[in-house]
């Protein structure tokens, strides 16, 4: 049976992962977290765990969940925001993007 993963909106700042049967049947909620934009979900090759981004200490970070539920792991702690996970299909890597802002103050010479 093929399983799809799928977000739901819970309203402030909330959103729940779902899976369910490529039917539609079987859905389950496997977490709920928040995050302040969509950052994407990816699952294993192996199809035992998802990676998805949520928000952790004000910013957006790589967590993975066994498939069937349980505690999520946080696999980035990153000054920036990290989202849009891909796992390679090995399974040993996972590509994301990365946004960071930076502000800078410059001193220029008057001529």
């Amino acid at each position: 049976m093929v399983h799809a993963g799928g977000r739901q909106d819970l309203g402030g700042g909330r959103h729940a992962l779902w899976i369910a049967a490529s039917d539609g049947t079987s859905a389950r909620k496997v977490t709920e977290y928040s995050m302040a934009t969509y950052g994407g979900v990816s699952w294993t090759p192996d199809g035992k765990a998802l990676v998805y981004a949520a928000l952790s200490g004000g910013r957006m970070q790589l967590f993975a969940i066994p498939a069937a539920g349980g505690t999520p792991q946080q696999l980035t702690h990153d000054s920036g925001n990290v989202l849009h996970p891909r796992v390679s299909p090995s399974g040993t890597l996972i590509a994301a993007t990365r946004l960071a802002h930076r502000k800078e103050i410059w001193r220029v010479a008057l001529p």
